[in-house]
């Protein structure tokens, strides 16, 4: 499924934004966050599962590196 595709505009999309809107504009930030890193999981897996877990190793690694982004901080 690419992004112009039809699949994508009418029923990804939709979906997408129906869940997501609702979350978020009640508040519930943390749960749209994850709704939106779900989503794109299951958006790339859709494409190819290798797709999927590059995705995820990223994301892992990315928040591992962060972590120690932030514990190795020094205040100014």
């Amino acid at each position: 499924m690419l992004f112009n595709s039809y699949k994508f505009i009418f029923l990804f999309l939709p979906v997408f934004l129906l869940v997501y809107w609702p979350l978020n504009r009640k508040g519930f930030v943390k749960s749209a966050q994850i709704w939106t890193v779900l989503a794109s999981l299951f958006f790339y897996a859709l494409f190819s599962k290798t797709n999927a877990l590059i995705l995820i190793i990223s994301i892992l690694f990315n928040y591992g590196l962060s972590k120690l982004i932030e514990k190795n901080q020094t205040a100014f």
